[in-house]
C-alpha cells in the first residue's frame, strides 16, 4: 500500500522507493502464502501398552498397503498458495493491460496501480494465520531490512552521467537536436538505446530534447530509456511527466541547467497527456538560453489548437525576455492552424531553410510535425534531418547563434 501510494504521488524522485516498497510487500505477502501448516498429532487413545515395533518396520508401510494421510493435513488446504499464486499472477496481468490499454482507448487508468495494493493488502490481512513448526530465524528480518537499505540508497546515487561546468565564455552557437525516440523502439521493433544515441551523437548536440520518453513502463520491457540514453550521451538530463510518472518529456544538456518548471496541458480528447517543460541553461558568459520541450497530443484527424497556444504561452512567459528554443513532436505542419499559434507570438521556423523537411513515418517521411522555433534574434544555420530508423520519426537538428 505504501509503494502504491508513492506512486500515485506522481513524484518521479519517489519511483525508487515505491518499487521497492512494493517488492518488499509482494514477497511478504507470498511467504505468508508459502507458510506451511502446523501438523498436530492426535493424541495416543488411551488403553494397554502396544508391542515394541522396530524402527525399520515403522519407516515403511506394509508392501501394498496404500499411504496414510499426514494428521492433520487437509490435501485441499495445501494446494490453496499455488492455486492463489497463480490467480494473483493473472489479475496482475489484467491490470497491466487494462492500465496500459487506457493510453489507447482513452479512459481513467490512474487508479488500477493503488486498487491492485489495497487488494493485495486485503488478501495479505484477511488470510488466516498459521504458525510453523519450525521457529523463525531471527536473522531472515535482518537481512531483508539491509537489502531493503541498500536499493533505496541506489535509487540516490548518480548514474555515471558527469555534472557540467559553466563555460567562461558562451560558444559563438549552440546545437539543439529534437527527436521523438518512441520509447527506444526503432522500427524493427527491437528495443535499441545504442542506435538512438549513435544518431543523436553523430549531430554533436550541446542540447537534446526528447519526446514519448518512457521510464519503466512494463508494457516495454520496464526501461530506463532516459536513464540509459544520458549515460551513453554523458549528458545530464531533465524529465517531465505527461502520461504518467514514468511516460514524457525530457532535455538533456552539456551545459548547465540553472531552473526548471513545467505545466501540464489541458487534455484535447487524446489519451495520452501533454505538458511543456521548461528549462534554463547556462551557456556561459552570463548568457542564458530558454528550451521549451513538448509534445502535443490532439485526437486523430484534428489541429492541436489549443494545446498549441497554451505551449506558446507558456514558453513566453518562461522565458520572460531570454533567447527562447521550443522543440519536439508538434504533431501539426507549417501553415496548419496549429503551427500557427507559435509564429503568432512571434516565433520563428528555425528549420526554414530546409523545407520541406518531413520527419515522419521515418522510413517514408511525408509529414512536417517535428520542429524547433526560435525567438526573434536566434540565427539558425544547416537544419538537417538525418535518416535513421531507431524511431518512428526523424530527428531534426540545427545549430543556433544567440543574440
Amino acid at each position: 500500500m505504501a509503494g502504491a501510494v508513492l506512486f500515485a504521488t506522481g513524484d518521479p524522485g519517489l519511483l525508487g522507493p515505491a518499487v521497492v516498497l512494493t517488492a518488499a510487500g509482494t514477497g511478504a505477502c507470498l511467504a505468508l502464502a508459502g507458510s506451511a501448516p502446523t501438523v498436530v498429532a492426535p493424541p495416543a487413545a488411551a488403553g494397554p501398552p502396544s508391542a515394541t515395533v522396530p524402527p525399520s518396520a515403522a519407516a515403511s508401510p506394509a508392501v501394498g498397503a496404500p499411504a496414510a494421510p499426514s494428521p492433520g493435513r487437509d490435501p485441499r488446504r495445501a494446494s490453496r498458495p499455488g492455486l492463489a499464486a497463480v490467480l494473483g499472477m493473472l489479475l496482475f496481468a489484467v491490470a497491466a493491460v487494462g492500465y496500459y490499454a487506457a493510453y489507447d482507448l482513452g479512459y481513467p487508468n490512474a487508479a488500477v496501480p493503488v486498487a491492485m495494493a489495497a487488494l493485495v493488502a486485503a488478501v495479505a490481512l484477511g488470510g488466516p494465520r498459521r504458525a510453523t513448526s519450525a521457529p523463525p530465524r531471527r536473522w531472515v528480518p535482518g537481512i531483508a531490512a539491509a537489502g531493503g537499505l541498500v536499493v533505496l540508497a541506489a535509487t540516490g546515487l548518480p548514474a555515471g552521467v558527469p555534472v557540467p561546468s559553466r563555460p567562461g565564455t558562451p560558444p559563438a552557437a549552440v546545437r539543439v537536436v529534437a527527436y521523438n525516440i518512441r520509447m527506444g523502439y526503432g522500427l524493427d521493433g527491437r528495443f535499441d538505446p545504442d542506435g538512438l544515441a549513435r544518431v543523436v551523437a553523430r549531430e554533436r548536440p550541446d542540447v537534446v530534447v526528447l519526446g514519448e520518453v518512457d521510464r519503466g513502463w512494463l508494457l516495454n520491457g520496464g526501461h530506463d530509456t532516459l536513464a540509459l540514453l544520458a549515460a551513453r550521451l554523458r549528458m545530464p538530463y531533465v524529465f517531465a511527466p505527461a502520461a504518467d510518472p514514468l511516460w514524457g518529456d525530457a532535455v538533456l544538456s552539456r551545459f548547465p541547467v540553472a531552473a526548471a518548471r513545467s505545466e501540464r496541458l489541458a487534455p484535447a480528447g487524446a489519451p495520452t497527456g501533454a505538458q511543456a517543460l521548461g528549462v534554463t541553461v547556462d551557456v556561459g558568459g552570463g548568457v542564458r538560453l530558454a528550451v521549451v520541450a513538448t509534445h502535443l497530443q490532439p485526437p486523430p484527424g484534428r489541429e492541436p489548437v489549443a494545446q498549441a497556444r497554451a505551449v506558446a504561452g507558456f514558453a513566453l512567459r518562461y522565458a520572460a525576455g531570454l533567447p527562447l528554443v521550443v522543440a519536439g513532436d508538434l504533431n501539426t505542419e507549417p501553415g496548419a492552424p496549429g503551427y500557427a499559434e507559435f509564429t503568432r507570438v512571434g516565433l520563428v521556423d528555425a528549420l526554414a531553410a530546409a523545407r520541406p523537411l518531413p520527419t515522419s513515418p521515418a522510413d517514408e517521411p511525408r509529414e512536417q510535425i517535428d520542429h524547433v522555433l526560435v525567438s526573434a534574434g536566434v540565427r539558425p544555420a544547416g537544419p538537417v534531418a538525418p535518416r535513421s530508423t531507431a524511431s518512428d520519426h526523424l530527428p531534426v537538428a540545427v545549430t543556433l547563434a544567440l543574440p
